[in-house]
């Protein structure tokens, strides 16, 4: 199927073929979100046989490369506010803000190869397109499912992993919460509406918007991934809160099995 393709095949796929590691595809970043161990094997291998999904793997990062952008735009804006004052700009904000215009440039290259540079390779086939909208799917499933209380920009679901990585910031020396304090603030954040979730929908609408202009003309993308329904169907601020009150109980579960706290 790929035959006529064997010139472009990955050096970097061709080493671990000879080896007998294949199945040892690396499963880390940003892709790793995307899909199970297997799918990513799956992907990988395509993508390093396809001159087509080889571009196509940028769209993941530049839908990544948006986000995070997203994220630390708030944290540049404070940046460029201390300096103007001439006032003490903290590591982190500095590192903040380098990141910001380092995801500015990969979000130029990245939504070039995705969009542009796979013009230059024979049209896709079938196939191609295919595997490439299974991976647009998994890319708004995973990275752009859900709406974050507590994280503007953020649009995945919120996990237990973010719940108690605040509630560990919430019992430091910073805050000197006591258990039960913390737990109450955690669900008071994630399980009820307030400014926050609003705040996120709002981005979540904003950037909704911008997707669907760049890639809604995009000829080899499925109707649902050019509109970006899957996305889309996240945009709720009720559906956010039902599922972090699920979660909230799960991580209240959890942790007092560890540490002996009991649920409020």
């Amino acid at each position: 199927m790929l035959r006529d393709y064997a010139d472009y095949y990955s050096p970097f796929l061709q080493e671990l073929e000879t080896k007998g590691q294949l199945s040892q595809v690396p499963t880390y970043g940003v892709s790793s979100r995307i899909g199970s161990a297997a799918q990513l094997k799956f992907f990988t291998y395509n993508i390093g046989s396809s001159p087509f999904l080889a571009c196509q793997a940028f769209t993941i990062r530049f839908a990544a490369n948006v986000l995070l952008k997203g994220q630390e735009l708030c944290y540049s804006k404070h940046f460029l506010k201390l300096e103007r004052n001439g006032d003490f700009i903290p590591a982190p904000t500095a590192i903040s803000r380098y990141h910001f215009l380092d995801e500015s440039f990969h979000t130029i290259v990245s939504q070039t190869l995705a969009k542009e540079f796979y013009k230059n390779f024979p049209k896709p086939n079938a196939y191609e397109k295919w595997v490439a909208n299974q991976m647009f799917s998994n890319m708004q499933a995973s990275l752009l499912g859900g709406l974050s209380g507590v994280l503007p920009g953020r649009f995945v679901k919120d996990s237990e992993e973010f719940m108690y990585f605040f509630y560990k910031v919430l019992r430091s020396p910073l805050f000197a919460m006591s258990g039960k304090e913390a737990l109450s603030w955690i669900e008071q954040c994630f399980c009820h509406e307030h400014e926050g979730f609003h705040v996120t929908l709002k981005y979540h609408k904003r950037l909704l918007a911008e997707f669907r202009q760049v890639f809604g003309k995009v000829d080899y993308l499925s109707p649902e991934n050019r509109e970006f329904r899957l996305m889309a169907a996240s945009g709720s601020i009720g559906v956010a809160i039902q599922e972090n009150i699920k979660t909230y109980e799960q991580f209240s579960r959890s942790l007092s099995e560890k540490t002996g706290e009991r649920q409020l």
